[in-house]
């Protein structure tokens, strides 16, 4: 399907995962029941997008209890996205980011096939982003627009051969604010140069994302070259241990943990491009934790993990202590292992005494 009957076809619905006064701008009172009615892709159980719309991925990836993911975009036909160094790009009218959570039924090999959980759809229209979800049923058949959040227990064997029945949580529309709202306005979180300054494998072969983008003729602006734009590094890669610990700050925390955002008034600022130790928590006793201070008296104690308010959070699943709040059940060993790791690297400081 060209863009352009994808624009029109997607104005069928107003996109989850929104805030009131999103919703209210809109641009259609019409809701698409069906993800399959939206037309992104040739085949939706297979996850074949349609034409115009573009598979992608990002660098640092968000934790999501354990689940993989699937991302698309989709811009109308005729308009262009203007690059940013560092903010999210200026995304026209009619644009579309798609992002499908599953399972592997068995992690240690693919081709066994995948249980798909849910798709979540995001969408700008009169300069507002909106959102919404589409659960997939049990038959793997379809996938129906859903409002109200749900719990899913899949059964899986994980990548260590172990069976388990996996709990998953789906949002409701007005928990996925929490995580992409800035200044109360609603907005996609990876999209930007950060996260998408990376080869992907397309059907021609590999090309980064950003180059294929302007060869496109989808990106204007001054892009500058692969090796001078800011970039995440992936977090379990081969770069330095900070920048691979801030990475994965920056994908999964940051967007609250910002000016803007949802802990914004926190002032702890967990932004890949933050240089002041004081503002990532280093040393620095929490505005309002109460027992989310796990009694520890500093976000970070360099040197000093278990004594450290962020390790603590980020282990904990306890839903009134646990970091992130949203939307996951499950503490990430992985991620917490990794800023353990970092903090614990860090010289002591007497600052924190």
């Amino acid at each position: 399907m060209h863009r352009a009957a994808i624009a029109s076809a997607l104005l069928l619905a107003v996109t989850a995962c929104a805030n009131d006064d999103a919703l209210s701008n809109a641009s259609s009172a019409v809701e698409a029941e069906s993800l399959a009615l939206l037309g992104l892709f040739a085949d939706t159980v297979q996850q074949a997008p349609a034409d115009g719309v573009l598979p992608y991925d990002v660098i640092s990836v968000l934790y999501a209890d354990e689940a993989e993911k699937l991302r698309f975009m989709s811009i109308p036909s005729g308009t262009t996205v203007r690059y940013d160094a560092l903010d999210l790009w200026d995304y026209p009218d009619g644009t579309v980011f798609v992002k499908t959570f599953f399972f592997y039924l068995d992690a240690s090999d693919p081709a066994l096939g995948r249980r798909l959980l849910e798709t979540r759809i995001i969408r700008r229209d009169h300069g507002e982003w909106t959102g919404r979800t589409y659960l997939w049923n049990d038959a793997q058949t379809e996938a129906r627009r859903h409002k109200v959040g749900k719990t899913l227990l899949v059964s899986r064997t994980d990548g260590t051969g172990t069976e388990r029945m996996q709990a998953y949580r789906v949002p409701n529309d007005n928990e996925c604010k929490t995580c992409h709202a800035k200044s109360h306005r609603f907005e996609p979180l990876g999209p930007r140069t950060r996260q998408l300054n990376r080869p992907y494998e397309y059907a021609a072969g590999a090309e980064n994302q950003i180059e294929h983008l302007t060869r496109l003729g989808w990106l204007t602006g001054d892009a500058s070259s692969a090796t001078d734009r800011f970039t995440l590094s992936n977090p379990y890669g081969s770069d330095q241990l900070e920048q691979r610990a801030r990475a994965y700050l920056d994908a999964n925390c940051s967007h609250c943990h910002r000016p803007g955002g949802e802990a914004g008034s926190t002032a702890l600022d967990l932004r890949a491009e933050i240089e002041d130790a004081f503002s990532l928590g280093t040393c620095r006793t929490p505005v309002a934790a109460g027992p989310g201070s796990g009694q520890r008296r500093y976000d970070i104690v360099p040197g000093n993990p278990d004594a450290s308010i962020m390790v603590f959070r980020m282990e904990s699943i306890d839903p009134e202590l646990k970091m992130p709040e949203l939307p996951t059940l499950t503490s990430d060993a992985a991620g917490t292992a990794l800023v353990r790791e970092w903090i614990a690297a860090m010289p002591p400081s007497a600052d924190c005494q």
